[in-house]
Formats: C-alpha cells, structure tokens, sequence
C-alpha cells in the first residue's frame, strides 16, 4: 500500500472521528437541555397540583352551607325567615 493511500486512509478516519465526536458532544449538551427542561416541568406540575389541591379546598368551602349563609347573612344582609335584620351604621 502506498503512502498516499495509507495517508488518505488516517485522514477518513480522524475525519470519521472528528464527526463522532462532534455528534456526541451535541448529543450530550441536547441531553442536559431536556433534563433542565424535565425539571422546570416537573416544578411547574408540583406548583398546579399545589394550586388545585388548594382550590378543590376553597371549592368545597364555598358549597358548604355555613359559608353560604355567612355570605348572604354578612355581605347580601339577608336573613331567614321569622329573623329580625336589624342594619347598624
């Protein structure tokens, strides 16, 4: 085999391995993208259950009965049936 061929051989292979390597270094920094990504998602998920755990709370808060009256007694000045309102300023 002649120099020249076996030159043009070591110049393929540091270019095939030039290639791989630069694949994997973007592989790589791909890869520790989406694991950020991952995690700021995961986060964001933890906050909205948080926030609904929270909310289904105030939900059935607002349907109880007691809270209802309380609006309708404190903010509306409604009373029940047979009761006194008596408004003081």
């Amino acid at each position: 085999m002649s120099f020249f061929a076996r030159f043009f051989l070591g110049v393929v292979a540091v270019m095939i391995l030039a290639l791989c390597f630069s694949s994997f270094i973007s592989q790589q920094s791909e890869f520790e993208r989406l694991l950020r990504d991952r995690q700021k998602l995961e986060r964001q998920r933890d906050q909205l259950y948080q926030r609904y755990e929270t909310l289904k709370g105030l939900d059935a808060m607002a349907e109880s009965d007691a809270y209802l009256e309380r609006i309708a007694r404190d903010y509306l000045s409604m009373a029940r049936p047979g009761e006194i309102l008596i408004i003081t300023d």
